[in-house]
């Protein structure tokens, strides 16, 4: 039987650096510890722990894993890789940087933007306010324009019946203006006849001399009388007035003369009354019809 070797104070030993301080062996430990630890192949790892100790206890290796040339084939495909992922990673960097900065410039545009905007928005309240304001006003104005337009309309509708009314009226003026006319021809000519009557009395008057006094009657003086008074005396049997000469009774048919002119003489003052009232009234009418044509125009 073996002899039992107490390992209660082993403790294992290994490098995980060499002592030597050749420069080149330190660079190819820092190539082989690299190596070891990005590609993770077996190979490099003994390599590496093979310059971690001394040239006298350094073992040898076996040629068959000395494959040098695949090695540096390998480890220049790794070397141009971590180039290209270097390179690229410097590219990523500066399209990085770029776009850092053409992300504070757009950001610097867009503040400047924003703060354009928001000038603009103050501006656009101002004018929604204002336009609202405006819109208020318009809405007032509207109906105060449709309120005068019913107004007009009112107007017109009146303004129509009171033209037709004033043309009702003017018509009936009219007929009474020409009914008036026919009137007063009329008149005229009653008048003209009577003025002739009156005429030829006169003149008979002049002509006709007194049976009793052997005076012309131009001398009598005639005292107005009514038609009243006028009846009186004609019921009246004898009738003696009084002369300019001495108790010479006057005659009955100086008396019946006497009554007849007097009464024809009271009936053309109320003649003449009645067409110069028609005349007045005609000529108040020209001045209604004149002062209606004038407001019609």
């Amino acid at each position: 039987m073996g002899i039992d070797i107490n390992h209660k104070n082993d403790r294992k030993v290994r490098r995980t650096a060499p002592k030597s301080k050749d420069p080149y062996l330190l660079l190819l430990v820092r190539l082989y510890r690299f190596l070891a630890r990005r590609t993770g192949q077996k190979f490099n790892k003994i390599v590496l722990k093979r310059l971690f100790m001394s040239k006298t206890n350094r073992p040898p290796i076996s040629l068959n894993r000395l494959n040098l040339n695949k090695e540096r084939q390998e480890i220049k495909q790794l070397f141009r890789d971590i180039e290209e992922k270097r390179n690229e990673i410097h590219r990523e960097e500066s399209s990085l940087h770029h776009t850092r900065i053409s992300l504070q410039s757009e950001q610097h545009s867009l503040e400047q933007r924003k703060l354009l905007f928001d000038i603009e928005r103050v501006k656009m309240q101002d004018l929604a306010q204002e336009i609202a304001k405006r819109a208020e006003e318009l809405e007032s104005l509207g109906e105060i324009a449709l309120h005068e337009k019913r107004e007009g309309h009112m107007a017109m509708d009146e303004a129509e019946k009171f033209r037709v009314e004033l043309d009702s009226k003017l018509k009936f003026i009219e007929n009474s203006f020409t009914k008036l006319r026919a009137e007063e021809e009329k008149m005229n000519k009653m008048k003209a006849k009577v003025e002739q009557e009156l005429d030829f009395i006169k003149e008979t008057k002049d002509n006709i001399v007194c049976n009793l006094c052997s005076s012309g009657l131009n001398r009598v003086k005639l005292n107005g009388m009514t038609r009243t008074s006028l009846q009186d005396m004609a019921n009246v049997p004898s009738f003696y007035g009084s002369n300019q000469w001495s108790g010479l009774p006057d005659d009955r048919a100086l008396l019946i003369w006497q009554i007849t002119g007097q009464q024809d003489a009271a009936l053309l003052q109320q003649e003449t009354a009645f067409i110069n009232a028609i005349r007045t009234q005609t000529l108040d009418t020209d001045i209604t019809f004149q002062q209606n044509e004038y407001f019609i125009n």
